[in-house]
């Protein structure tokens, strides 16, 4: 019976852990993303077409996952 409790205190740390890394990655992902479009109208990067580019190329690869996240808060505060 102990080693039942000990287990599921170990599951119940565990994902929460689990969720709060998750949360942490998904964080700082959002801030790239959101650095990377203030970097993409700054006049010096508009007048670099070479890091403009490159910094536009970033903003679309993270796009999508980007989009996620917003969503993902957004259920989490309809949850909460």
């Amino acid at each position: 019976m102990i080693t039942d409790v000990r287990v599921d205190l170990f599951d119940s740390i565990f994902n929460f852990l689990n969720k709060k890394l998750m949360l942490n990655k998904l964080a700082n992902i959002e801030k790239k993303y959101l650095d990377l479009r203030e970097q993409s109208m700054n006049p010096d990067i508009i007048s670099d077409q070479q890091k403009s580019i490159q910094i536009n190329r970033e903003i679309s690869s993270l796009q999508d996952l980007y989009d996620l996240i917003q969503e993902y808060k957004k259920y989490e505060e309809q949850v909460a």
